[in-house]
């Protein structure tokens, strides 16, 4: 782990490039619809939630919920809940969802020991000021070969739904970040939930030949101009040598040619020279560390703190017992064309792993009020 000292030196020499072409996200007037088996688990009798026993809070957890296959899924996640002094009028906190990299698929000891968790975990000053309840949902040890998917996304909005409610997050101010893998991620979950975020901050992130697709499909067509498009703040190192930085910059440029027409904001951080990821066995993917400097910028937080979707709405799902006939194929998007990512995951090395890749996370006993919503 580089000095605190080291990082300011990395921080000065940076050079940020930022493409700010102004409006904001919006999204149409449609209200959704609770169900009543969710309801039941808002309304489930809950402690209440306190700053003396919420304070600084990071806790891994397991929730467990049925696609609409009826599949068990099991998501692992950890949770950062800020001090009760950040929530607003209404008591309602600014939501970040964190998506990992490839490297921290299945086990919470890689993902919290670098990035913005160890941030949260380990860094009393930082957490103290830390705005935001944060979601950090852990995709499975497979994901290290297939990546961020659309079922894994369908958990992640289960989940996402419930901490929303449980802990009082703030629809309107619903923030998605992610590195790597997770950058991908980003865009690849912003892009399929066009109405969900209000920001969207992918650090040291691919795309490959998708830009176009992305670009279009994170504004939702509404408008005489098709506007509804999150505020995007990428951030990337030009010595990466894991995923180049021509990735970003293209996205960049096709974002600013197909988007600002519609009001979307895009900013662009190039950093000329990044770390490598924390840890010895990271230390040849020099450059491939920027998200180490992207989440000790002050000034991210606090544009994030400024966009706000008005309009936005959690994201909705299907119950397996509310939906048993069979789901009609899925429309050609840019989530199912993809398949695996091209070129750039051949680069990311192989953490050793035990022979139980395969195994499910075992479930917690769960109280009434957090059991599966299926349950109900």
């Amino acid at each position: 782990m580089l000095s605190q000292v080291a990082w300011t030196c990395l921080l000065i020499l940076s050079v940020s490039t930022e493409e700010d072409y102004g409006g904001g996200p919006a999204v149409d007037e449609k209200t959704q619809k609770i169900d009543s088996a969710i309801k039941k688990v808002i309304q489930a009798k809950l402690p209440a939630v306190t700053e003396d026993t919420h304070k600084h809070l990071f806790t891994a957890e397991a929730a467990s919920y049925s696609h609409e296959d009826e599949k068990l899924a099991r998501l692992k996640y950890a949770l950062f809940t800020p001090k009760s002094s950040h929530r607003d009028a209404n008591g309602l906190l600014p939501i970040l969802v964190f998506l990992h990299g490839a490297g921290e698929s299945g086990n919470f000891d890689v993902m919290e020991s670098q990035s913005l968790p160890k941030l949260l975990k380990s860094n009393a000053t930082f957490a103290a000021d830390f705005p935001f309840l944060t979601f950090m949902p852990q995709c499975p040890m497979e994901c290290m070969f297939t990546q961020w998917s659309e079922e894994n996304f369908k958990t992640v909005d289960r989940g996402l739904f419930y901490i929303m409610r449980r802990y009082g997050g703030d629809p309107k101010r619903v923030h998605l970040t992610g590195q790597s893998m997770g950058g991908w991620g980003a865009w690849a979950y912003a892009g399929s939930r066009p109405k969900v975020f209000a920001s969207v901050v992918p650090i040291c992130s691919y795309v490959n030949t998708d830009a176009q697709l992305i670009a279009t499909e994170l504004c939702c067509a509404e408008g005489p101009k098709g506007g509804c498009c999150p505020a995007v703040w990428m951030f990337h190192a030009a010595n990466d040598v894991v995923v180049p930085v021509e990735q970003s910059e293209e996205m960049n440029s096709t974002l600013f040619e197909l988007n600002r027409a519609k009001g979307q904001v895009v900013k662009f951080t190039r950093y000329e020279s990044g770390p490598a990821p924390p840890g010895q066995e990271f230390a040849a993917m020099y450059g491939h560390g920027s998200y180490e400097l992207a989440f000790r910028e002050p000034s991210l937080y606090s544009w994030m703190l400024e966009q706000q979707c008005e309009k936005c709405a959690p994201p909705t799902f299907e119950l397996a017992h509310l939906a048993p006939s069979p789901p009609s194929p899925p429309p050609k998007t840019f989530m199912n064309l993809r398949g695996r990512s091209r070129g750039t995951r051949n680069h990311l090395p192989r953490r050793e792993v035990a022979d139980d890749m395969n195994d499910v996370p075992r479930q917690t006993n769960l109280d009434a009020s957090e059991r599966p919503l299926e349950d109900f």
